[in-house]
């Protein structure tokens, strides 16, 4: 099984672009569409991770659960949980990457599980929501997208509360 320790080896992994940086990276999945492995076998990776799907077909298992047959909803990805996924070229949603030093940095003294225990690995259920519920949540990944994409002196700080406000 596939173990990736740093974000860059990640993207390797899945077949797409390097990461801006090595704590944190936020993507839209239709820009992945176009060379991201549509099949991933069971891997593991060391970061957190915060998806939305807006529409597509297949689906993303982590652990014991799985987005299949969700249309919208928004799912997590804990470190060292075992991940898996067959989609097909026609997903649109924006995930969210992040390592625990990314949120302690500016967030917390505390572990990112005792402020928010579901991203405890047994706790990753994917949530379904509304088409209004999701736009929200779009919104503020839109903003962090483009905040990344700025790369300012303080585009991490601002993303970091936007990770908390999206937490």
């Amino acid at each position: 099984m596939n173990h990736f320790s740093t974000l860059e080896a990640y993207c390797k992994g899945i077949n797409i672009s390097p990461p801006q940086w090595n704590d944190f990276d936020i993507r839209d999945f239709q820009d992945n569409m176009k060379t991201v492995q549509q099949r991933m076998e069971p891997f593991k990776h060391e970061f957190y991770a915060i998806a939305i799907k807006l529409d597509g077909e297949g689906f993303a298992k982590t652990g014991n659960f799985s987005t299949e047959n969700l249309k919208v909803t928004v799912f997590f990805n804990s470190p060292y949980q075992i991940l898996q996924w067959d989609i097909a070229p026609n997903w649109e949603g924006f995930y969210i990457i992040f390592s625990e030093d990314f949120y302690r940095r500016t967030l917390s003294r505390k572990r990112i599980t005792e402020a928010y225990p579901f991203l405890l690995a047994d706790k990753t259920l994917p949530v379904n929501m509304s088409d209004a519920e999701a736009e929200n949540i779009k919104k503020l990944f839109l903003d962090m997208f483009e905040e990344h994409q700025l790369n300012h002196k303080t585009s991490k700080e601002i993303i970091a509360n936007y990770l908390n406000i999206v937490l």
